[in-house]
């Protein structure tokens, strides 16, 4: 019995993590196409702030789905730039130029 509620604890996880929605991407410089990492970026509807990795790549999951996902990204070596996804933009990679 104590099995049964273990792989159905298991179940629950792996079907909440597979139903969060996730953005996925890169930010590069719109003139060389280089990785930029020194970058803030945040989910403005969330108030969530996410990093970039060396290669300007990130990830970021949501708990729920929302209608439309405003991502900030900021850098003082580059233009402010606001994007607004929609639920099927985020199913793909995207790229962010600065």
């Amino acid at each position: 019995m104590r099995y049964t509620y273990t792989i159905y604890f298991l179940l629950i996880q792996i079907g909440l993590a597979v139903a969060q929605p996730c953005i996925r991407g890169q930010v590069l410089d719109k003139v060389t196409n280089e990785p930029i990492s020194d970058v803030l970026a945040l989910a403005l509807d969330n108030n969530i702030g996410f990093k970039l990795d060396s290669t300007g790549r990130f990830e970021l999951c949501f708990e729920e789905n929302q209608t439309e996902y405003v991502l900030d990204f900021m850098s003082s070596d580059y233009d402010h730039l606001q994007i607004v996804l929609q639920p099927d933009e985020i199913e793909t990679e995207i790229k962010v130029y600065l």
